[in-house]
């Protein structure tokens, strides 16, 4: 009985210390080498909405997710302190931590910038005892390294390949990656592509990218055509990755070096234009990550090519009715759905194993040769 009244107790005092009135009245920010300022106190902007010990908990709970969303550090760590207004200063400090890098390395001293900024209005710069009911957080981040580089080699079936991923993390400080990725096959398949991603752009809970792609592959050995495609793509995705909608805009070129390729290949020979919208939802786990734990996980897509064709035929039409038949024949039309599935489970410490199935269907719409494209009706599973 004793035990459990100091148990009931301790619950009380708990819930009553969290009720407690408190407020954030400044965060000091210590660490930050490249990153801008006003990132980072975006994140933190929304301590002055907490008036009780709970709230100011929880927030802070929610902006070292956020912060950690970003993908530009570390190590990240929230402190809660006495407060003691000052004016804004900066200062250089040697501050003293073991943060774990990701090569398994460790630093444990850096010289590094602190800054300090007031959610307070009205506040006294020159008062500098401690304000009843209010604290200072003392945000202190350990930055990711800039440049990250990372190679491969892949053998799949007959072909082999070699992979170089190069990317440059927060150049400009405003948690922005740029990455260049280049994939060279054995045989059958080259592809190089440049993109920039910057998650939570103007503090809203996504990520937005954009990117140039070009992309060569042979199908002689199973379709007899050759296949180039240079394009363009940007998209935004929600913060979880369980949401995301895309844009492409894409020239492609078929080829039948061989000449041995069907009736259908040769009618779809030569250029084309491919516009297209796709949203993807994500459930479970991510596929092609490996499983952390037994589970499942699947993806649908769905795509709409042909996005701007009734903006081309009219552009033709009011050009000739040549030029019209022309565009309505080199845009590419198509309705593709795909789903993916995935069923992992951990047979030991470093092994997986995954059993993932694919099925999908790919409708033409509209006149014209373009249609879904060889390469297109190729892919679908």
């Amino acid at each position: 009985d004793f035990q459990h009244a100091d148990e009931r107790d301790a619950d009380d005092f708990i819930a009553a210390a969290g009720a407690t009135p408190l407020r954030v009245a400044a965060v000091a920010i210590k660490g930050l080498q490249r990153t801008s300022r006003p990132i980072v106190e975006r994140e933190l902007s929304n301590l002055r909405e907490a008036r009780t010990l709970d709230e100011v908990k929880a927030v802070l709970l929610s902006d070292w997710e956020s912060l950690q969303t970003l993908g530009i550090f570390s190590a990240v760590e929230l402190v809660l302190d006495e407060c003691s207004p000052v004016r804004e200063r900066r200062e250089k400090v040697l501050f003293f931590s073991l943060f774990p890098l990701i090569d398994g390395a460790w630093r444990s001293t850096s010289l590094l910038t602190t800054s300090t900024f007031s959610l307070e209005k009205n506040t006294k710069k020159t008062h500098r005892q401690p304000v009843p009911g209010a604290c200072r957080v003392v945000a202190t981040f350990a930055e990711r390294p800039r440049l990250s580089l990372n190679t491969g080699t892949y053998v799949q079936g007959t072909e082999g390949s070699v992979e170089l991923l190069a990317s440059l993390l927060n150049a400009g400080g405003r948690a922005e990656r740029i990455t260049l990725a280049f994939e060279k096959g054995s045989r059958q398949l080259d592809e190089a592509s440049l993109t920039v991603e910057r998650r939570r752009p103007w503090g809203l809970p996504c990520s937005v990218d954009a990117g140039v792609h070009q992309r060569s592959r042979s199908w002689a050995p199973t379709a007899s055509f050759d296949e180039l495609s240079r394009s363009l793509s940007a998209g935004a995705a929600s913060a979880d990755g369980r949401h995301a909608l895309a844009y492409e805009l894409a020239w492609r070129s078929l080829a039948d070096a061989t000449r041995r390729a069907s009736a259908s290949v040769k009618a779809q020979a030569g250029n084309s234009l491919k516009s297209a919208l796709r949203y993807t939802r994500r459930f479970g786990g991510t596929l092609g990550e490996g499983c952390r734990e037994e589970g499942a996980a699947a993806r649908v897509s769905l795509e709409v090519a042909g996005v701007g064709a009734a903006l081309a035929s009219s552009s033709g039409r009011s050009s000739g009715s040549s030029s019209s038949s022309s565009s309505s024949s080199s845009l590419v039309r198509h309705f593709r759905q795909q789903v993916s599935a995935s069923l992992f489970s951990r047979v030991s410490e470093n092994v997986c194993l995954e059993l993932t199935a694919d099925a999908g269907v790919l409708l033409p719409w509209g006149g014209g040769g373009g249609g879904a494209g060889a390469a297109g009706r190729r892919t679908t599973s």
